[in-house]
């Protein structure tokens, strides 16, 4: 009789890890831009609401306003990657009397490690004519430059520093 074994050699083993490993070197970057370019859509769809917002209250008042939450009202900040406004923006609040006073701070508060803000050195001017706002977010744990985007009174979107 015969004495066969079964199984695998070492060595078919051996190629099966290497095989793994190289669909996982080409894999694993794609997966990880993919995944930045999915969270940078989170800065194009608040700018695009804040530039919408800006335009009906041009159209209203004929100035833009620095007040968001004026604007587009409360909105759930539990899970955002962007910090989103005007350079020493403002959000809406109210005073004792019931009026309406804006006090200086920015419209949505970012979770991803946003701690200083270097952007916008033009935002908004009251009663102004033109606005540039801006979204600034931490979104890869391993970069240490910030993703940047504005948009501006032109519907102008820029991605002006990539941090991914």
């Amino acid at each position: 009789m015969k004495n066969g074994y079964s199984g695998f050699t070492l060595i078919e083993l051996m190629i099966v890890v290497a095989i793994i490993g190289i669909l996982s070197a080409i894999a694993i970057p794609q997966f990880k831009s993919y995944q930045a370019k999915a969270i940078q859509s989170e800065a194009k769809v608040q700018l695009s609401g804040i530039y919408t917002a800006e335009q009906s209250n041009l159209a209203s008042s004929l100035q833009y306003t620095a007040c968001l939450q004026a604007l587009m009202g409360s909105q759930d900040q539990s899970k955002r990657y962007y910090l989103v406004g005007f350079s020493g923006a403002s959000t809406q609040t109210t005073d004792t009397t019931g009026g309406v006073a804006c006090t200086s701070g920015w419209f949505y508060t970012a979770n991803a490690g946003v701690s200083t803000v270097t952007l916008f050195a033009t935002s908004y001017l009251p009663g102004s004519t033109t606005f540039t706002a801006g979204a600034e977010g931490k979104i890869s744990g391993n970069v240490t430059t910030n993703d940047i985007w504005t948009i501006n009174n032109d519907n102008s979107l820029t991605n002006t520093t990539r941090g991914y």
